[in-house]
């Protein structure tokens, strides 16, 4: 089995809040001279109402809170069944679909054309992986690793799907926060496997509410994210060992970011 995860952290490229193209090489970013550069964040996905663009601007890497949004870009997403659908800006550099949701199997393609320029990416939906059932198991803490901290360990079951490459980001949200750590997970070694994920790197409190999601997606959605865990381990307690290179985007154009079509499937449990 083969599980990653890490902290999020604010990279010099994107500030990240909430891929089969020829443009899958890494860019290297030269810290001294960080000129501004498009990053897109599009998100197709099977539940109602979660499916938007996020369009900002790179910023300074010694002032990295500065991303700023673009507002004005024409952002048109279709399926290879012919539906389009045009989103609108709901506010600066949000654009949303308000009746758009996706549909397993079906390849989806960004159009965003902003400051004279066009941008292109598709991405295809993976059928979901089902959250089986879910647990939590009570540690007293005083050992290592994992096993150091008193509270709730969090385990969720799943199958995983055979003779199928199924990759996978799981998202928890407790107490109706999203943590901010990214999860990974890919079948290379556990195809077709009864799956039992734990690797949360925390416990929970007695009575906590915890929501978890796993958005199954395409591997070059899937190798943007790992790439940025490069990128993340890149750094130091908080600063840069080295000068880091920008994850894989999917995007044409010389953008920054992804553009993901994701099925999803959630389950909510407390920690008891």
């Amino acid at each position: 089995m083969k599980y990653n995860g890490i902290k999020s952290a604010a990279v010099i490229i994107i500030g990240l809040g909430i891929l089969t193209l020829s443009c899958e090489n890494v860019i290297k970013v030269d810290l001294n001279n960080v000129q501004p550069r498009l990053v897109l964040e599009g998100v197709i996905s099977s539940q109602p109402g979660q499916s938007q663009f996020t369009l900002s601007k790179t910023g300074d890497f010694y002032q990295p809170s500065t991303f700023p949004k673009v507002s004005g870009a024409e952002v048109i997403v279709s399926d290879n069944l012919g539906n389009i659908d045009t989103l609108r800006e709901s506010q600066p550099g949000i654009y949303i679909a308000d009746s758009l949701r996706g549909v397993i199997g079906r390849t989806y393609f960004a159009n965003v054309t902003v400051e004279g320029a066009t941008y292109t990416a598709l991405s295809r939906m993976p059928a979901p992986i089902l959250i089986d059932s879910m647990r939590t198991e009570y540690q007293p803490g005083g050992g290592f690793g994992p096993d150091a901290d008193k509270g709730y360990r969090l385990s969720v079951y799943f199958l995983d799907h055979p003779g199928v490459d199924d990759f996978c980001r799981i998202r928890i949200v407790k107490n109706d926060s999203l943590l901010p750590d990214y999860f990974l997970y890919d079948d290379k070694f556990s195809d077709g496997n009864y799956i039992e994920y734990n690797d949360f790197g925390r416990v929970f409190s007695y009575g906590d509410t915890i929501k978890a999601e796993i958005l199954s997606m395409d591997k070059p959605v899937y190798d943007y994210f790992k790439t940025l865990m490069d990128v993340v381990a890149s750094q130091d307690g908080g600063e840069m060992r080295l000068a880091p290179a920008n994850p894989n985007s999917n995007w044409s154009n010389n953008a920054l970011g992804y553009f993901g079509a994701f099925s999803i499937s959630a389950d909510t449990i407390l920690a008891r």
